[in-house]
């Protein structure tokens, strides 16, 4: 009945009706602007005050990101991008276009992973619109979306170059908070390069410099809390460096510091990589209570990525426990959903632990049959020449067994980690011969 009485309404009182209750609801119930922008963005949408409709779209979107609502938050932006396409050109259309092309590229980084072509087209967009509109702050969030980009691309020349740009400025203005930004991403893009030493000076500079009343709010612009990111790579670029133990403490703060913020995104990053550093140093419990967390909030959230990363950690932790048929199946079906995503950042990482599950299953299955020789008797080994391979394969295997013991894994000293190719190995990036 009402649905009807409403389509035999003509247009333009249809319009007047939905005009009224917008600005009625605008005016009189803040509660409803402030939870329920969609639904002003419906109304003004049907009124044709584009406009006031783009705004609340953008609204809702922020607000489905701030939730990890991602899909709800791709079809607002892009609601919001529609109306925007429909109003003549002008300087405030273009700031408009690009503070929801950057609300975009942070929700396509979340749903679909920092390299995928949605991701490098909103920032891309971004970008032009910036030195369209001669906009300095704004390029700051900008680049360094287009710098994880190119780190998760594995371009690590132009995330270098894009890094230095943003310091560049940081300098030129003068600018702490703009300073903190540029040395996270100087710092995040020197770790895949390899470049250890760097990456430590400069998310320790960024960490000195974070002020949370000023820095964190940003945290839904560049897709993650400013000061988990620091502390996720700052862990990370301590395991090469030769400090296991104080990786997993700064791991575990950004853990902590991600459940105070509430924010799942920036909580699933310190969860996959805590659970590469815990692989790593042969931690099985410690990659099995990371990789439980990191599933139910990456399939909860929609996290393309992260559930990608959640099926790696776990096919690790089942091929070390010995079952290495599936270990190896569920590891390549998460490294093609990896690369799914765009990604080739962490790629060799994950072809070495491919090649790990190989030998141990090669080792294990000798040492089993030679077991069964020994039985019969060292002789039968003799008569093939296996007694000198057997040794060896016996040694490793036992080395295998043992690394993961609690008093291993509990030493600070560890200098093993500064062995040639390792760093390579630990920052993920290594060239496979």
């Amino acid at each position: 009945m009402q649905d009807a009485a409403y389509s035999s309404l003509l247009h333009s009182r249809r319009q007047q009706l939905h005009a009224r209750i917008a600005l009625i609801l605008e005016e009189r119930f803040p509660e409803i602007v402030a939870t329920e922008p969609e639904l002003l963005a419906h109304h003004f949408g049907q009124a044709g005050l584009l406009e006031k409709a783009v705004e609340y779209n953008e609204l809702a979107g922020r607000r489905a990101l701030s939730r990890s609502v991602l899909t709800e938050a791709l079809a607002r932006f892009d609601n919001a991008l529609s109306g925007l396409s429909a109003l003549p050109p002008s300087e405030e259309r273009s700031r408009r276009e690009l503070s929801i092309q950057l609300a975009l590229g942070s929700t396509h980084v979340a749903a679909h992973g920092f390299a995928a072509p949605p991701t490098a087209e909103a920032y891309g967009r971004a970008r032009e619109l910036c030195e369209e509109l001669g906009e300095t702050h704004q390029l700051f969030p900008v680049l360094y979306g287009l710098s994880l980009y190119h780190v998760y691309a594995a371009e690590f020349t132009e995330a270098r170059s894009v890094a230095d740009r943003l310091l560049e400025l940081a300098e030129a203005g003068n600018d702490s908070g703009l300073s903190f930004f540029a040395h996270r991403a100087a710092g995040v893009s020197a770790f895949p390069a390899g470049e250890f030493t760097r990456a430590r000076i400069h998310l320790e500079e960024a960490l000195a410099l974070y002020d949370p009343r000023a820095h964190r709010s940003p945290a839904f612009v560049y897709a993650f809390d400013p000061r988990v990111v620091c502390l996720v790579y700052l862990a990370r670029t301590l395991l090469p460096l030769g400090f296991p133990d104080q990786a997993l403490q700064a791991n575990d703060e950004a853990v902590a510091e991600a459940h105070a913020v509430d924010h799942r995104n920036s909580l699933a990053l310190p969860l996959f990589f805590g659970g590469v550093i815990r692989q790593i140093i042969g931690d099985h419990e410690g990659v099995q209570e990371q990789c439980s967390e990191l599933t139910r909030i990456a399939s909860e959230a929609g996290f393309r990525l992260w559930l990608a990363g959640a099926t790696i950690l776990s096919a690790w932790a089942i091929a070390d426990a010995g079952d290495f048929d599936r270990g190896r199946l569920e590891l390549q079906r998460g490294l093609t959903e990896w690369r799914a995503t765009g990604a080739e950042f962490m790629v060799p990482y994950f072809i070495a632990l491919q090649a790990q599950i190989e030998v141990r299953a090669a080792i294990t299955m000798l040492h089993s049959f030679c077991s069964k020789q020994r039985k019969q008797g060292l002789s039968a080994l003799k008569s093939v020449g296996l007694r000198p391979r057997y040794c060896v394969c016996r040694g490793r295997y036992c080395c295998n067994l043992g690394r993961t013991k609690p008093e291993i894994r509990g030493t600070a000293s560890w200098t093993h980690w500064r062995r040639p190719g390792l760093r390579e190995l630990v920052s993920g990036n290594c060239v496979l011969h």
